[in-house]
């Protein structure tokens, strides 16, 4: 029998990683928009797999706020979510567990710059 994850076959998954050279990279992908009509920011949030290999299932993601406020969520690769927040959060990240086995970790963190702050 199969493992099932929430995404597909664990299995397959990790015979594909563990007996090749492919590699598991997701890299996270925010775009802000600033004084949007409702107020605060909207920020746009994906994440795609840009390795070989891609594990079955959502990715996690947390917002870290200035207040020290953590708000977690899942994604789907490759889908595109709108966050709506009164301010903008001092980071983002991708898989805040550290649970991938992710070949370049540097593409999993943002954070705003000053092109991305109210004015």
């Amino acid at each position: 029998m199969a493992l099932q994850g929430v995404g597909g076959n664990l299995s397959t998954f990790f015979n594909t990683w563990i007996r090749s050279n492919r590699s598991l990279d997701y890299e996270l992908n925010v775009d802000v928009a600033v004084a949007v009509p409702e107020g605060g920011v909207a920020l746009s949030v994906s994440v795609r797999s840009i390795g070989a290999v891609t594990e079955p299932g959502d990715v996690d993601i947390a917002f870290t706020f200035p207040s020290g406020d953590s708000i977690r969520d899942a994604l789907p690769l490759g889908e595109v979510r709108v966050y709506h927040f009164d301010g903008l959060p001092n980071e983002v990240r991708l898989d805040p567990d550290l649970w991938l086995a992710d070949s370049n970790p540097s593409n999993n963190t943002w954070r705003p710059t000053k092109t991305d702050q109210p004015h």
